[in-house]
């Protein structure tokens, strides 16, 4: 599991977020009743192999990510829902919140909050293991790993989420995000991504190793 864990941290760093216009996270009590949302969209047989990988003892959690193309020119307008695995950690003054599926290639949503003013942005990404089926404009070549920026988006935290390391983030990120094309198709993809993760304050690691190695 610290293998998969240590992975999914590389990969998520080595991503750039494009950037975008500053939103301000709201806070809602509406959000409480996360076990009731995961109920309610992913079978019981999952719910019950992912207990058995006892997630209470990484900084993993349980999410759920959804994607749908309304691009109104796009054939193809098939969308999909699947349970997910999210991360939330702290490096200096800026929270990371990623949900994703897959392991060495993959989909899924990135936050990055500054810790200072709650502002954030959010970008969906493609990790395809080095298969070029993606690009930006009609006319550019197809590149591996790309990263699209949401240019409508509506990050909810629950009130009762703490970002203090070692307890609870649970929220919702809802948006679309910018057209793209896989292969030759359009797309413009509506994402919800719903999270609830252990928050991992890597500033107090890292003070932690340092005073390790003095």
């Amino acid at each position: 599991m610290k293998a998969l864990e240590c992975i999914f941290i590389i990969f998520i760093l080595c991503l750039s977020l494009i950037s975008q216009a500053q939103n301000k996270i709201e806070f809602r009590d509406t959000l409480s009743d996360y076990e009731k949302i995961l109920n309610d969209n992913i079978d019981k047989e999952v719910l019950e192999m992912l207990d058995s990988l006892d997630f209470e003892k990484t900084s993993m959690g349980l999410g759920i990510l959804e994607f749908i193309n309304i691009d109104s020119q796009s054939v193809d307008k098939k969308g999909f829902k699947s349970h997910s695995i999210c991360q939330c950690y702290k490096i200096q003054d800026t929270i990371f919140i990623a949900n994703a599926i897959g392991f060495m290639a993959g989909l899924g949503s990135i936050i990055k909050i500054n810790s200072i003013d709650s502002t954030y942005e959010s970008s969906i990404f493609f990790a395809t293991d080095d298969v070029k089926q993606h690009k930006f404009k009609e006319n550019e070549e197809l590149i591996a790993d790309i990263e699209v920026p949401l240019e409508r988006n509506n990050l909810l935290i629950s009130k009762q989420s703490e970002f203090s390391n070692q307890k609870d983030i649970v929220g919702i990120l809802e948006g679309v995000s910018i057209e793209f094309y896989e292969g030759n198709n359009k797309v413009k993809l509506q994402v919800r991504s719903i999270f609830k993760c252990k928050f991992e304050d890597y500033n107090i690691l890292l003070k932690k190793e340092g005073k390790k190695k003095n």
